[in-house]
């Protein structure tokens, strides 16, 4: 029985979300919450870990494998890399052995060469066939003239992973050329304990499944609202009041105000003197005029920024700013407008 971590209501192997608490439901459980350290096992307290089922792929050896199994996996192989396996498995019986460079049908494919108790040399086609391919008569009578190929070679070997028919093994017979079957090879293998060159050339995996203990993920905590925290409360100072029609003073940071604009409150005398020089560079250079009308502009803007906080006073900054572009009337206008409500209020 299948219960919900949670709150061991029982669950369904299908189910998502558990229906008696909502709870989301770990993937793959296969077993009961178990007790947890400390429990009895009759409370009913659920476990803090569960189980799952992990499928994988497994890499094996050549040796695990029963003989059909084998010889499966040897008919699946690549046709020259059989020659190579064929090779090495009588290089493992003392023989020097030679694949040749290109294998086709009715070619050479290996050499093996002994020089002790006495001299032999062996001609060996190595043919990689699945069950429903067989070797037959022709084909010995074909592989037979190999020998002719080769000079001292003694005999001919044929080596399959598949079987020869009944008319091949006595073509064979008559020729004197030696028939290794699928069966035999993988008795060879067997014999010369040579698993592990078979694992050289095969890539031999079993899918396995196992149990493996998985912590639950921990349950969010609650979200808690947070108090707004109050605002700070700013305290005016004697130099940062600012005047109210009714003649009250209320806090308004002019330390603020002016150190958003470089911590300089005389802007009106530099758009007076910049004013001024531009008239004086008029008929000198015209790239010196545009600057000191463009830095006239420029300080008027930070002081209409200054201004603005300490007094009723609200100047236009298009107004003034961009009729200086025209003509350069506004300037004057405007020093004598800060002039009345600035420093009245301020300054003085």
């Amino acid at each position: 029985m299948l219960t919900c971590p949670n709150c061991d209501a029982e669950v369904t192997a299908s189910s998502t979300y558990c229906r008696e608490c909502g709870h989301k439901l770990s993937e793959f459980v296969t077993a009961d919450s178990a007790p947890s350290d400390g429990d009895d096992g009759e409370t009913g307290t659920p476990t803090a870990s569960t189980t799952r089922t992990v499928t994988k792929e497994v890499s094996v050896s050549a040796s695990s494998l029963d003989q059909q199994a084998l010889k499966a996996h040897l008919q699946s192989m690549d046709e020259y890399e059989f020659e190579h396996l064929v090779a090495d498995l009588w290089s493992e019986m003392g023989w020097d052995t030679t694949v040749s460079q290109a294998s086709v049908d009715a070619g050479l494919d290996v050499v093996a060469e002994k020089h002790t108790p006495y001299h032999q040399k062996k001609v060996i086609q190595a043919k990689r066939y699945g069950d429903s391919t067989t070797v037959g008569g022709p084909d010995i009578q074909q592989y037979a003239s190999l020998k002719q190929q080769v000079d001292d070679a003694d005999s001919v070997v044929v080596v399959t992973t598949s079987s020869f028919t009944s008319s091949g093994e006595s073509r064979a017979s008559d020729l004197n050329v030696k028939l290794v079957d699928g069966d035999d090879l993988v008795g060879m293998v067997a014999d010369l304990e040579a698993y592990d060159v078979v694992d050289d050339y095969l890539d031999i995996t079993r899918t396995v499944t196992e149990e493996v203990e998985v912590e639950p993920e921990p349950e969010p905590e609650p979200e808690t609202e947070l108090a707004d925290e109050p605002e700070p409360v700013e305290i005016a100072t004697s130099t940062e009041q600012e005047e109210t029609g009714d003649g009250v003073v209320s806090g308004a940071s002019v330390a603020d105000s002016a150190s958003a604009f470089l911590g300089f409150t005389h802007w009106n005398w530099v758009a007076a003197v910049s004013g001024v020089l531009t008239f004086v560079v008029v008929p000198v250079s015209d790239v010196l005029f545009f600057t000191l009308l463009l830095a006239t502009a420029l300080a008027m803007v930070f002081d209409m920024r200054y201004v603005a906080p300490q007094t009723t006073w609200d100047p236009s900054m298009l107004l003034y700013v961009g009729g200086l572009l025209v003509v350069l009337a506004p300037l004057p206008v405007y020093l004598i407008n800060r002039y009345r409500y600035f420093s009245r209020h301020v300054e003085g």
